[in-house]
Formats: structure tokens, sequence, C-alpha cells
């Protein structure tokens, strides 16, 4: 991966990275001065907004102030630690449990359930790989650019089963809640289903399979519908990231570009359904 970072890293016009990879990804070249679909819409804010206002949105740490202002401290997962240096985490102060987030980019997560049981010396040599790459330079995502790289460890959420939670994250559209993405077994066959906002299932997937089965509607889902609406408004778009544990709603994270303009949807019609809630003029 560090080899295909210095690569991309060398190269610095964003539309031939933004370009090449959609050209791949969807076999098809975008429209990128109309775009009609989701995916075009995304790849042109990319290269027509920057998001530079959305980095302290998308600083997994930052967020949180922005959050408690809007919304509420309660729905604040509380920080144990935050640390540019890796070499001075104190695990023994640590709980048993907890996650570490790289506050800088998406996916850079590691999940400690037990920290007896887990290798300390491989945990800190990932925070630091972490720590040396930009991650705007893989997809051209701005909002993450001129993010602090940091390392943010939180308390682990469980859900009533000892699982780790349901994502559910809500597509927000010109500060309204379209629709919502429930993703199951992250770690391991992940699939995802969407539901409107009366919680019946959407007859589409987007990147990965559906769920075989039918996912419960959430006590609090009118809550999480709520909290969305207000995080979203005076945006053209934004997906909030919620989880939902003892009837109690967190905040995960805001997230701009959802699979970086290169989830493929199926039936591929839903690419334009869905693009026709995004007004990129809002």
């Amino acid at each position: 991966k560090k080899v295909k970072y210095n690569f991309l890293k060398l190269i610095k016009n964003d539309f031939i990275i933004t370009f090449y990879k959609y050209v791949v990804k969807h076999r098809k070249i975008p429209n990128l001065k109309n775009p009609k679909t989701f995916n075009e819409k995304i790849a042109y804010c990319k290269l027509n907004k920057k998001f530079d206002s959305y980095s302290s949105l998308c600083d997994k740490y930052l967020v949180k102030n922005h959050i408690k202002e809007k919304i509420g401290n309660k729905y604040v997962l509380h920080t144990l630690l935050v640390t540019s240096d890796p070499n001075s985490i104190d695990f023994q102060a640590l709980p048993d449990s907890f996650i570490i987030k790289a506050t800088h980019g998406s996916g850079w997560n590691i999940i400690v359930r037990d920290k007896n049981k887990a290798n300390i010396k491989q945990i800190i040599k990932k925070c630091k790989f972490f720590l040396s790459m930009n991650y705007y330079y893989f997809g051209r995502e701005y909002q993450y650019c001129n993010i602090k790289p940091q390392i943010l460890i939180e308390k682990l959420l469980i859900d009533e089963a000892g699982n780790i939670p349901k994502d559910y994250k809500l597509f927000c559209f010109s500060g309204e809640v379209k629709f919502i993405q429930v993703d199951i077994d992250r770690a391991g066959s992940h699939k995802r289903n969407f539901y409107n906002t009366e919680w019946q299932k959407m007859p589409f997937e987007l990147k990965n399979k559906s769920y075989e089965k039918d996912i419960k509607e959430p006590q609090n889902l009118t809550e999480m519908i709520e909290v969305a609406t207000i995080l979203s408004r005076g945006l053209a778009f934004v997906r909030i990231d919620l989880y939902s544990i003892f009837n109690k709603v967190y905040f995960g994270e805001m997230t701009f570009t959802p699979e970086n303009n290169l989830g493929k949807f199926s039936p591929k019609e839903y690419d334009e359904i869905i693009g026709s809630y995004f007004n990129i003029n809002f």
C-alpha cells in the first residue's frame, strides 16, 4: 500500500486520478460538465467544490466539538486518548476493549476486544503507518488533505448481543434524510440493506450484496432522523453515520464522498435516481 501511495502522490493533477479511477470502476466516461448520476455528482464536487470547509467535519477528533454544539454532548463518544505519537500510548491505562482510529482518513481503524491478547507492537506499528500517509492522495477527497494526522482512541461500542454494532448511515440531501444504509458484519461477510425513512426496504444495492434477512427497525429511528436532519442543514449532500445501542444514539462520522464515487449501484439506473436528489448548486 505504501508503494501505491508514493506513486499516487507523484501525480499532482486531481482530475487525472478522479477520471481514471471512475472509468476503470464504472467502465464509462463520466459526465463532469453536466453530471446526472450520484457518482458523477460526487466526482464533480470533488473537483470543483474542493470541500475545504469540510476538513474539521471529517476530522474524527475535531468533529466532536461540532456535534456537541449542534445536538449535544450525549451523542459524542468519550475520547480516551488523542496523540500524534503512538509510542506515548499508555496501554495499561486503557480499558480492556477500545477502538483506535486515525483522525485523518477513512477505514483506518483497529478494534481491540481484549488488550491482554493484543499485539501491542503491531498496533503501534500500524498507527505509525497511518500517520505517515495523507489520505487525500489515494482518491483526491480534498476534505482529508489538511487534517492533522492523529491517533484517536475511544471506548469500543458493543451491542446487546455482544457484537460490533450495526452502522446506520443516513443519506441527507439539502438537509433532508432520503434513505438509510445499514451495514451488517463489516468484519466478516459484509452485507448492507437500504431503507426509506418509513423503514421500507429499497430495491437496490450499492457495492455490497443485500442481507438475506430483513433488518428490524431501530426503536429510535425518529431520533436518528432528527439528529441527521439537524447535522445536514445547509449541506447539498452528506452521509451521517450513527449507532444505536441499548436504545441510545451515538454519532459516528460525517461523510461527503461515499465510496469515493466508485460505488456501483445495482440496478444501474439507481445511480441516476439517487443522483436526482443531489442538487450540486444548493
